[in-house]
């Protein structure tokens, strides 16, 4: 079997994540699953990382389901803390498992990180004003910045994968629907394919799910 390691910024196992993916890799293809999040409770992590007032903030899930939010400084560290520890378990394949912009990693072998890939697809096929979601509120103004710098005017709002999305997410989408978008990015690997499939119902928009195109590199590279 071919391992392939996931890092989750919150805890593993991410049950409501990896299955989809796993569905469109191949047989040989074994999923090991790490989360920077696990050696902590829900209370400690909540402590050590909670974002404050002005802080860029990540959003994840921990192993029970409850959203987690972190201040975004706090996890570039834990995160090459996993890899290394991955890498020294001799797999040499590693998948992010978040859209997040970070600093560059140090790693020996392959690392899947969807922010870059994302970016540069999204600017390659959309012209015109892209429609993205992402999990809070607090992180709109980051957001517009980082998709605008692919020249595109953005439109941007949230909604949680991990609080009650489908009670949610009509009002939003709603408002998708009455822009003239030529996409609309679903910015958060926890965003599942039930998800996009409404989003896309609501609005009548292409939408770009994060965690299947970037299943689909992965299942070519390993």
């Amino acid at each position: 079997m071919k391992r392939v390691a996931t890092i989750t910024i919150g805890q593993s196992p991410r049950v409501d994540l990896v299955p989809e993916i796993s569905k469109l890799m191949r047989d040989d293809i074994k999923m090991v699953e790490y989360g920077i999040l696990d050696p902590y409770t829900y209370e400690e992590a909540e402590n050590i990382f909670r974002p404050s007032k002005g802080d860029n903030v990540l959003v994840s899930r921990m192993r029970d389901g409850r959203q987690i939010d972190m201040k975004e400084e706090l996890v570039p560290a834990l995160i090459q803390k996993c890899i290394n520890n991955i890498e020294r378990e001799g797999i040499n394949i590693i998948f992010l498992l978040c859209t997040g912009k970070f600093p560059k990693f140090e790693h020996k072998g392959l690392l899947l990180e969807p922010f870059s890939l994302l970016h540069s697809i999204v600017k390659d096929v959309a012209s015109g004003k892209i429609g993205v979601i992402v999990p809070d509120s607090s992180q709109i103004d980051q957001s517009i910045e980082y998709w605008k710098e692919g020249g595109n005017e953005i439109f941007v709002r949230a909604v949680s994968p991990y609080k009650n999305f489908f009670d949610n997410i009509e009002k939003e989408a709603l408002n998708f629907k009455r822009e003239e978008l030529s996409l609309i990015v679903l910015d958060c690997m926890g965003y599942s394919l039930e998800m996009k499939e409404k989003v896309k119902e609501t609005t009548g928009k292409t939408v770009l799910l994060p965690r299947i195109l970037m299943a689909n590199l992965l299942e070519e590279l390993a």
